[in-house]
């Protein structure tokens, strides 16, 4: 933590009784190497065990750690204690984040205590690199902590630090994945659903919307890579009887992925795990902007219009109003993405219109509303899945 250069205080002690010191901004470097947050992570990672000084002042301190770190994102080293951090300059393009509630870090965050607060044992701070975390904990990498070398501390509390310092990283793309998605240990009173999620640099939550006999319900979870698991009470959602839930992986950056597990019956303790079905909606969501080669258009059979083929109790003629002229359409209600069905790829679409996702044309939301209140809300979610799962037969 402590890290003194003698003559340099000197010469300091010396400056200020002759001059007025006036304060001068310093800057750096706008960059970090080309380097992503996953490679922060891994470099941060690869020094666990090492002991690091890198002015040979005082031994392996906190802050020698995040000199090297600096020196590896392409920017010089600041100098001083770590308590320093709280307010000294900025290579250009990062930025300090002051703490604040709901704060959450991100992997490749500098994480800085002031003097005495949180881990600090003295009143030159501690610090260290943040690898995961949300906004109640954080896992870090940090040095000189019970020993005078680099090692993991898989929880601090987000809460106790002063601010965090975020490097400009090049942009991450890449969605978290999903795999092995199931329910397990299912009774009528409860399941657990578990999966294995990963992600380049780290998935950060996890979103789920559970939807029950007579009752759903969305909310996040904490989650980082490796297995995930949660317990879902059907008291919560109408008791026994058939279920699906909707997981959604989310990394630092935002990045999401899908993914459904359908068909968990409850009122069947005794059904195997195989029994439950599995589907990545990302992979089996289509794309409704891709283009239609010749074979895809109607033919004249196709547009024929018969008996069978008059409006049911899903289907209805309407009337959009586009300003310009009113155009009669039919559409299905239920079948958000046109395909003449009415699946689980259409709930996902409701579901990611609903958190504002995606956007619907004026058909799409006409079709959205199977229970014709006016409004696309969780309750047409529930509708189309009592659909599905045939405990309606209609809308």
């Amino acid at each position: 933590m402590l890290k003194k250069n003698i003559s340099l205080m000197l010469a300091l002690v010396l400056t200020l009784s002759i001059f007025t010191m006036v304060p001068v901004q310093m800057t750096a470097n706008a960059s970090t190497g080309g380097h992503s947050q996953a490679d922060a992570v891994a470099w941060a990672n690869a020094q666990i065990g090492k002991s690091l000084d890198y002015d040979g002042e005082w031994g392996a301190q906190c802050v020698d750690l995040i000199y090297f770190y600096y020196q590896y994102l392409g920017v010089s080293p600041m100098g001083g204690n770590a308590c320093d951090y709280t307010w000294n300059s900025l290579p250009s393009g990062w930025q300090r984040i002051n703490y604040y509630s709901g704060l959450s870090p991100n992997p490749g965050d500098i994480c800085v205590w002031g003097g005495y607060q949180g881990p600090a044992i003295s009143e030159f701070g501690h610090i260290g690199i943040v690898t995961s975390g949300n906004a109640n904990t954080f896992s870090t990498v940090e040095q000189n902590v019970g020993g005078q070398y680099v090692q993991t501390v898989s929880s601090r509390q987000t809460n106790s630090v002063a601010c965090f310092i975020r490097p400009d990283f090049i942009t991450d793309t890449t969605a978290p994945t999903i795999s092995n998605a199931r329910a397990e240990n299912i009774s009528s009173s409860s399941f657990d659903i578990k999966c294995d999620l990963n992600d380049d640099v780290g998935v950060t939550r996890v979103w789920l919307n559970i939807f029950g006999p007579s009752g759903s319900n969305g909310y996040a979870v904490s989650a980082s890579n490796g297995s995930f698991s949660h317990t879902i009470r059907t008291s919560d959602y109408g008791g026994s009887g058939l279920y699906t839930v909707h997981i959604y992986a989310f990394d630092a950056a935002g990045n999401e992925t899908p993914f459904a597990v359908n068909n968990i019956n409850t009122k069947s303790p005794a059904l195997s795990e195989s029994e439950t079905e599995s589907t990545d909606s990302d992979t089996n969501q289509k794309d409704t902007d891709k283009s239609h080669s010749d074979n895809d258009k109607p033919t004249d059979s196709d547009t024929r219009q018969s008996d069978n083929d008059k409006p049911t109790d899903s289907e209805t003629i309407i009337i959009i109003d586009n300003s310009d002229s009113n155009s009669i359409i039919s559409i299905r209600h239920g079948d958000v993405d046109d395909d003449k069905l009415i699946t689980m790829t259409d709930v996902v679409y409701l579901q990611r219109y609903i958190a504002k996702l995606i956007r619907f044309d004026d058909k799409q939301q006409k079709c959205a509303d199977v229970n014709h209140d006016g409004e696309i809300t969780m309750l047409d979610v529930t509708t189309m899945q009592k659909f599905i799962a045939k405990l309606i037969d209609k809308f």
